[in-house]
């Protein structure tokens, strides 16, 4: 537990948030490869009704979304405000589709379509990856023990004193901009008592 620093109520693994590159770039991904093949994605009303918002957008990416001029209910109730998405016979999320052999998020390609942040259209949990967050308490906010063995993840060196920016970009739009800075601080004061 000692590599763990309390942020309000998480408990957050510095050294491996610190350790990661990573660059979700559209077309990177192969269906071999392919956090949208290999994870459930599980999301809630508010979630559920942003990605509704944008369905006409995202079946022109997706058009299997769309049967006889209706949408497909590609949502499944779990319970109260859970519900997850579906998956293709092959296994990748109904909104993937492949392209020149690369695998593409058409909520992804939604919002660069339409001049917005993907961070409004795209499930929480899917911006949230390669980091992950427990389920049971005390909430751990960490990197998903299988990030380094897709493409577009790297490992960075030890001697890092910052986070990757896109890493920081996750954690500033998922937790907040106070909760980054707390973080930065946090490794901060780390890494000085280390060098003293």
């Amino acid at each position: 537990m000692e590599d763990l620093v309390r942020i309000n109520d998480f408990l957050v693994d510095i050294n491996s948030l610190y350790s990661i590159e990573h660059q979700c770039t559209e077309g990177f991904c192969d269906s071999k490869t392919c956090c949208c093949a290999d994870y459930e994605v599980c999301i809630d009303y508010k979630e559920l009704s942003s990605i509704v918002r944008y369905l006409d957008v995202a079946c022109t990416f997706t058009p299997q979304l769309k049967e006889n001029g209706e949408f497909n209910n590609v949502f499944d109730k779990i319970c109260k405000n859970l519900y997850s998405i579906d998956t293709t016979d092959e296994g990748l999320c109904v909104f993937t589709y492949v392209k020149y052999g690369r695998v593409l998020c058409s909520l992804h390609s939604t919002a660069i379509e339409l001049s917005i942040s993907p961070f409004d259209i795209k499930p929480k949990t899917c911006l949230l990856w390669p980091l992950s967050v427990t389920e049971d308490y005390p909430i751990v906010l960490s990197v998903d023990d299988d990030a380094f063995s897709y493409a577009c993840n790297k490992k960075r060196p030890q001697s890092v004193t910052d986070l990757s920016p896109s890493i920081a970009t996750i954690v500033e739009h998922i937790f907040g901009h106070q909760f980054l800075e707390e973080l930065d601080l946090m490794a901060n004061l780390r890494l000085h008592k280390d060098c003293s």
